[in-house]
């Protein structure tokens, strides 16, 4: 399953936080967490599949609401 630019981006705002909040709470550089929400790279391997689990724990937290 890939993730695209925009989910990534709704996740983090979903989360509740900025762009540099999200890259210190995730152990990344800043310029990362822009890349991947403007398309030029993508996030691969373990980083990858954190987003898919926390997108998923999102999804499922609305549906039993």
């Amino acid at each position: 399953m890939e993730i695209d630019p925009a989910a990534i981006r709704a996740l983090r705002q979903r989360l509740g936080l900025t762009q540099q909040q999200f890259a210190t709470k995730y152990n990344l550089g800043i310029s990362t967490v822009r890349d991947w929400e403007q398309g030029r790279r993508r996030p691969h391997g373990l980083y990858r599949q954190l987003l898919e689990r926390e997108r998923n724990k999102r999804f499922l937290d609305k549906l039993v609401r």
